[in-house]
Formats: structure tokens, sequence, C-alpha cells
């Protein structure tokens, strides 16, 4: 079990050094006015887009999985009402959430889709926070850093598991006689 650990760490150093894609499976994202790709650096992960008709700065967390989760001062501004209640993890803070229908617009027009919030701010630099299943671009990248010393860059074929509503990207490796699932995170 050690072994398989310490393997488990060592593919976690190199995925923190390798250049990270997340291909994105978003309905919108077959329309020929979006661009294919869009890539962010480790310091510059916002995305703009229109809730609603509110235009909004959302911090794009690979980790979420779910709705985009705004923070509690643009519910009042948006004007919506929660249509059911959810969970929502706040880097192990799990809180009461809610729920709401929103029309999103990246700028290719308008989608259906969800919006969540709760009483904590999801991001301190935007508005809210999206999870990268949401975007309407078929590939996602995170420049994160150049490979250095004995590192080198990873590519991996990546797998989404879960339901539409709370998918989670990431990839099986073996290691040793197991199968392992690695979600992929920031």
């Amino acid at each position: 079990m050690k072994r398989v650990c310490q393997s488990v760490l060592a593919v976690f150093a190199i995925l923190a050094a390798s250049l990270i894609v997340f291909p994105t499976h978003s309905a919108q994202a077959q329309s020929s006015d979006i661009p294919e790709n869009i890539r962010f650096d480790a310091d510059d992960r916002v995305i703009e887009v229109s809730v609603n008709g509110l235009p909004l700065r959302l911090e794009v967390e690979p980790s979420l999985a779910g709705p985009p989760i705004i923070n509690p001062e643009i519910v009042e501004k948006l004007g919506i009402w929660s249509q059911s209640g959810r969970t929502i993890d706040f880097g192990g803070y799990i809180l009461p959430g809610e729920l709401s229908d929103a029309t999103l617009d990246f700028g290719f027009g308008p989608t259906e889709g969800r919006v969540a919030w709760s009483t904590l701010k999801a991001s301190k630099t935007a508005d809210g926070v999206i999870g990268v299943h949401d975007l309407p671009y078929r590939k996602v990248t995170f420049d994160l850093r150049p490979a250095v010393a004995e590192e080198s860059v990873q590519r991996f074929k990546l797998k989404r598991r879960g339901s539409r509503a709370y998918s989670r990207l990431g990839t099986q490796i073996r290691v040793e006689k197991e199968k392992l699932f690695l979600i992929f995170s920031l």
C-alpha cells in the first residue's frame, strides 16, 4: 500500500508540472461560432459571462462539479429565487445552498443552465466560480509551469464520471494491481 501511495504522489507531482487539458462536452460547443479552445494561465482563470443579462466575471475552477456558484450579493442583482436546495462544498465546509434556473451567455448566444449560491462567497477575486464542464469550449487548457529537472510533461486520456449535473473529469491509471481514478484540480 505504501508503494501505491508513493506512486500516486509521483503522478500528482507530474500533473502539477504538466500542461493540463480538460475537454468539455457542452451541447453549445457544437456551434461553429464558438472557438474550439480557450487557454488560461495559473494566475488568471477568469471568464466573462452574462447570467440573466447581467455581466459577471467567473473564476474557472477545474475541480468544481455542478452548476456555477455565484457570490450571495450577486443573487440580489439577478433577482432570482431558490427553486431547490443543494449542498455546496467550500473546501471542506459543506453548507446548505440554493439552486435556480438561469440563462448563461458566453458571448455566443444564450443557453439555459442553472446557478447555485450559499451564504459564503464562492470567489474572492470574481463574482463566482464555474467548472470546466459548464464552459462551451471543446478544450480548456491551464498553463501551470514548464517541467523542470527530472519532471516531464504527461498527457492523459480524460474520462467524465458522474451525472450531467454533477460530473468530474479525470483519468484512470493502473498502480500495481489497482485501478485508480484521478480527479484533476489546480
